[in-house]
């Protein structure tokens, strides 16, 4: 296991730590390594850091850089591998050189997982001011960015433009075209004619004689057939009733004559004739209405604009 903190035989600076010091880095150091290997990455960090403002140590240093790597700060990380001094001092433990080694080696790898972004604009703008999660940028220049989502925001030319983008680790360089110039496509002949008030078409002697394509005779035949259906449907609910009193005749606690049997399967068969006319004899009446409406093209007219649909009837 790496050493944590400073060997008593590594060259130490004028105003070296005292004993007192070193233990404190030590016991916070080893509660640091607990909490890594629970994979409680923010309190290792914090127990690191804590042991690093005690005494200077590149185990230290190389464990809060794996801690952020581990909770997504990529860039943070970055910063402190390169922070590490490569080059050891006389008489300094070898596991310090291994660290130094190792935040190198990481630091090699943790570079090629950044990701970048890269903005620039459609046409070349004068004055501007290019923000990226609320830091100033420039535009034309690679970004060093962590993973996940980032807001940039352009003001230039009275114009301000806000685009959000979303990095992923080991993507390279993602390019964002910011669009300053406004196309507007001209106005199409259709549009133009169509711009105004509700255009209602005339009825042509066709229309007229055809009745929008629906006899008047056909809805109104519909309405009378479903009037026929509803008396129909009536009659067989009385007649139900009368059948259903008859079956009942010479009934003791529920218990009836078998000859009461055929008055009230009756009962049954003029109950269902009875439902089934209703239903249907209803929609008749219903769908004939809505068509004998419709039908007199003098009293129905439909018209069309860019954005709505008129139709108006009269009865």
């Amino acid at each position: 296991m790496l050493l944590l903190c400073a060997s008593p035989l590594a060259a130490q600076p004028a105003s070296e730590p005292d004993e007192a010091a070193r233990a404190e880095a030590r016991r916070l150091g080893y509660e640091g390594l607990s909490a890594f290997d629970a994979k409680r990455w923010a309190e290792a960090f914090e127990r690191f850091r804590a042991a690093e403002e005690r005494v200077h140590s590149p185990v230290f240093v190389l464990y809060m850089a794996r801690a952020k790597r581990k909770l997504g700060d990529l860039i943070e990380a970055s910063r402190l591998l390169a922070s590490v001094e490569r080059a050891g001092k006389p008489g300094e433990d070898a596991a310090w050189q291994r660290a130094r080694d190792d935040a190198a080696r990481e630091l090699d790898a943790l570079e090629l997982s950044i990701p970048k972004l890269h903005v620039e604009t459609d046409t070349a703008p004068g004055e501007y001011e290019l923000s990226v999660d609320g830091s100033a940028a420039r535009l034309g220049e690679a970004l060093r960015l962590n993973p996940g989502k980032h807001t940039v925001t352009l003001q230039a030319g009275g114009k301000r433009i806000v685009e959000t983008v979303e990095l992923v680790a080991a993507e390279g360089t993602r390019k964002l075209i910011l669009k300053l110039e406004q196309r507007v496509s001209p106005p199409t002949p259709h549009s133009a004619q169509t711009s105004g008030l509700v255009k209602e078409p005339s009825a042509t002697p066709a229309d007229s004689a055809s009745g929008a394509g629906v006899p008047t005779w056909l809805s109104l035949g519909m309405v009378g057939l479903g009037a026929v259906s509803l008396g129909v449907s009536g009659f067989s609910w009385l007649k139900a009733n009368d059948r259903a009193d008859a079956a009942k005749d010479g009934c003791v606690d529920k218990i009836c004559p078998e000859e009461n049997e055929a008055a009230k399967d009756d009962a049954l068969f003029y109950a269902g004739v009875s439902t089934w006319t209703l239903i249907g004899g209803a929609a008749l009446v219903v769908g004939g209405g809505v068509l004998w409406l419709t039908s007199s093209p003098d009293s129905t007219q439909v018209g069309v604009g860019p954005r709505q649909v008129v139709l108006r009837t009269t009865f």
